[in-house]
């Protein structure tokens, strides 16, 4: 399963731009990937499934 259908199944909208890729369920629950391998998130709380999502994307982006 890619990055992207693991944050779908665990509620969150994608969205990507030329420089970032963001993962989003509300304005204060979001995980932005970044350039420069920096990962920005609005809200601390992380499930098992979000875990491995990022995990997962960190991969296909190579930094992993």
């Amino acid at each position: 399963m890619t990055a992207k259908e693991m944050f779908e199944e665990a509620g969150y909208t994608y969205y990507k731009s030329k420089n970032m890729i963001l993962y989003e369920i509300s304005e204060i629950d979001y995980f932005l990937f970044g350039p420069g391998k920096e990962i920005t998130m609005g809200d601390y709380r992380i499930d098992v499934a979000t875990l491995k999502a990022i995990n997962q994307q960190c991969k296909e982006l190579g930094w992993i």
